[in-house]
């Protein structure tokens, strides 16, 4: 019985024991894909040798403060992407205090489409 106990306990720690790169942009907004991870309790690495993920940015097209991107998982060993996002835009407005166009379409894209990529390495 206390085995049972200690494998119900221990499943989710090992279930998120992926180690996740986030590949640096131009002006610093892959910061908010980093928060996410940090949230949802995923391991962050900062060198790219050490991850079994790596999370790039793929902004497409960018014109008079839009952007428009999602983001690629790719396999840390092989390089092969998994897992692609749906582009979303993103804008600076007042709303976001004028920030850099690209972070809010990171900030969009981890939270609507992050979490169900991840859950799917998982399973």
């Amino acid at each position: 019985m206390k085995k049972l106990l200690l494998i119900l306990f221990l499943a989710p720690c090992a279930a998120s024991a992926q180690k996740f790169f986030v590949e640096p942009t131009d002006k610093g907004a892959e910061k908010v894909i980093i928060d996410k991870l940090i949230h949802d309790n995923h391991h962050v690495t900062f060198k790219v040798d050490s991850a079994d993920y790596i999370i790039r940015p793929n902004v497409k097209r960018m014109s008079m403060g839009r952007a428009r991107g999602g983001i690629l998982l790719i396999n840390g060993t092989t390089g092969d992407v998994i897992s692609q996002s749906k582009d979303l835009w993103g804008a600076a407005k007042l709303a976001n205090g004028y920030d850099n166009p690209v972070a809010d379409v990171l900030k969009k894209t981890s939270v609507k489409y992050l979490p169900k990529m991840i859950e799917a390495l998982i399973n």
